[in-house]
């Protein structure tokens, strides 16, 4: 009697135990959620949340705490062409957004995002996502940006091989050591200061009109094949005189009646290298802070 009383409690316990194990998969199964397909989504920790959008009429936002607007809740900005959506959360705490529809433009900057997945959603032409917290950025599948500002976050690669039509790129105040931009031939508008990059080939970029490096860490530069270029800072860097005399060189001749401005200061060679070479090729001093 004693042996089937105490095989009874071990079968009761085992049970228990399984029930208990079962419920418990399941909570974690519940805890995942599966967005609808082609959802942008970004996970955000601030109380008080603004983003700007365009694209389709059926985009629906949906907060992350049960709400959502539809497109025509928006604020129109003339300037932009976009809608403008605010949104305050009862308290500041860890929040998923996601958006649903077609997105064309998308302005998330200072929203305290730490993740921000655009995989599923193609027809991106612009995004802003400045000023947040990211560590990653996939744009592979973005194959339509051509604007791309990622400035002041947290990322230490960069890759954007494949956005080809990519016109302007502001990835400024990140921890970016290489940038390949050999792919982005439309490229007009580069940006990466203050990251650690030691060297940059900007050959095949021969649309680039603004380019700044201030800040980084570069010794050498050829811009012989950028002869479109009005806007040009590579202040605070590691150029010795010789490296930026050579610089100077590859520079075009500016044409009469255009304009063409360099910074070139903080440099360990910037007292000591030739100016008369940059000065008879028609360029003018214009300290950068951009």
């Amino acid at each position: 009697m004693e042996n089937h009383k105490s095989t009874l409690k071990k079968g009761i316990a085992l049970w228990a135990l399984t029930v208990l194990l079962t419920f418990t998969l399941m909570a974690c199964n519940n805890d995942k959620v599966d967005y609808p397909e082609g959802s942008i989504i970004m996970t955000t920790t601030a109380k008080e949340v603004t983003l700007r959008l365009s694209g389709s009429d059926d985009i629906q936002i949906h907060w992350g705490d049960g709400k959502k607007s539809i497109l025509n809740e928006g604020t129109f900005l003339d300037v932009t062409e976009q809608l403008k959506f605010s949104h305050t959360y009862s308290s500041a705490a860890k929040r998923t957004i996601y958006i649903t529809g077609k997105v064309e433009t998308l302005n998330c900057n200072n929203m305290q995002l730490t993740l921000l997945d655009i995989s599923q959603n193609p027809e991106l032409t612009a995004l802003n996502c400045s000023d947040n917290q990211l560590t990653e950025l996939d744009v592979s599948q973005n194959t339509a940006l051509k604007f791309l500002w990622c400035y002041n976050n947290q990322l230490t690669v960069l890759d954007t091989r494949k956005n080809t039509v990519l016109e302007e790129l502001r990835v400024s105040d990140n921890q970016i050591s290489t940038l390949d931009v050999s792919q982005n031939s439309a490229l007009k508008d580069l940006r990466c200061a203050n990251n650690p990059i030691a060297d940059i080939d900007v050959s095949t970029n021969t649309e680039l009109t603004v380019l700044v490096l201030r800040k980084c860490q570069l010794s050498n530069l050829d811009l012989s094949k950028n002869l479109r270029m009005n806007s040009l800072c590579i202040n605070g860097n590691q150029f010795a005189t010789s490296a930026l005399n050579e610089l100077y060189k590859s520079l075009f001749n500016v044409p009469q009646g255009q304009y063409a401005f360099i910074d070139y200061t903080e440099n360990p060679g910037s007292d000591d290298a030739d100016n008369s070479i940059w000065e008879e090729k028609n360029w003018l001093f214009q300290s950068c802070r951009l």
